[in-house]
């Protein structure tokens, strides 16, 4: 029983650590939730997740910042791992968050196989996939999404290197 209480308290104090790391970083409480339920998710997985040193988002303005980048980030994030499921290689997924100005940088970054080149221009059409029937909306969400308020998304993909995505999107504070 002393060695079970043991391993629950050590496992209790990692995700008290996790979550303080996150909340420090990441000002609205719903985000910081979000990427603590993908980090979860990643380690299910057995992916390597994490949320750079130098990411900071401070509190928005409002909440439609945050439901907007949940789900543009988590698109992202859902293909990042996607890409991972049956790698043999180094499994990581880096999640960054930079706001300049008034606008907000994030990057997700795996070690996965790659885009294949001739598909990088197509991955943002509706319903386009190399990876079966019924599929290719994420991107094009994204995409749709970003488009609507004046940001971008680029992707960088060395085949068996990874893939980086960087989305830029306007980003109002909460004044302090």
């Amino acid at each position: 029983y002393e060695e079970l209480r043991v391993y629950i308290r050590n496992v209790a104090s990692a995700s008290q650590d996790e979550a303080r790391y996150i909340s420090m970083r990441l000002k609205d409480p719903v985000l910081s939730g979000f990427v603590l339920g993908k980090m979860s998710r990643a380690r299910e997985l057995d992916i390597d997740f994490s949320l750079t040193e130098e990411s900071f988002v401070p509190e928005p303005i409002a909440q439609a910042y945050v439901d907007k980048i949940i789900s543009i980030v988590g698109n992202l994030i859902n293909n990042a791992f996607e890409a991972l499921t049956n790698y043999s290689g180094e499994r990581i997924v880096l999640l960054s968050f930079l706001v300049f100005d008034d606008e907000l940088i994030i990057t997700v970054d795996d070690s996965g196989g790659g885009i294949a080149e001739e598909n990088i221009d197509k991955i943002f059409s509706k319903g386009f996939s190399d990876k079966g029937n019924d599929r290719g909306i994420g991107l094009y969400i994204v995409k749709k999404q970003l488009e609507e308020i004046d940001g971008s998304v680029e992707v960088e993909s060395i085949p068996d290197e990874g893939t980086i995505f960087t989305v830029r999107m306007p980003y109002m504070r909460r004044q302090q």
